[in-house]
């Protein structure tokens, strides 16, 4: 989890968010592949970087998608793009998950779900390896 501004989260929330990632994955399909484990080191100067995560979900709709799954308490009609933080998880596995598998362009695809409604509102945008390099 890259965010880390909450250190405590409360346990009936988190509950309901693990409820409600699962649903979505299942109404998806079968060319959703959920909680999909990604890893990667990256070598900077004498360091090893090692950055992993699993992504909520990828499938195959015209070209490759990586799909992040948040939920929310915020109505979805006071949210009009991706929240930045969670887009770039979402495009650090889209980088991870290109390069494995050579792709020369992958998409992003950002779900949010408000948990109390389980309203369902999407952002989505492709974005090139070179893009996802920087």
């Amino acid at each position: 989890d890259i965010d880390n501004r909450r250190k405590t989260a409360d346990k009936d929330a988190m509950q309901l968010g693990s409820k409600i990632h699962r649903k979505i994955q299942r109404q998806m399909g079968s060319n959703y592949n959920a909680e999909v484990s990604l890893k990667q080191e990256i070598e900077w100067d004498d360091v090893t970087l090692i950055i992993e995560g699993r992504a909520d979900g990828i499938f195959e709709e015209e070209g490759t998608w990586i799909d992040e799954i948040k939920g929310v308490y915020r109505e979805l009609a006071h949210l009009q793009e991706a929240i930045n933080v969670h887009l770039a998880q979402a495009k650090c596995y889209a980088y991870i998950y290109a390069k494995k598998q050579n792709l020369e362009m992958i998409g992003v695809q950002m779900t949010y779900c408000q948990m109390e409604t389980e309203e369902i509102k999407r952002f989505r945008e492709i974005y090139s390896f070179e893009e996802l390099q920087c």
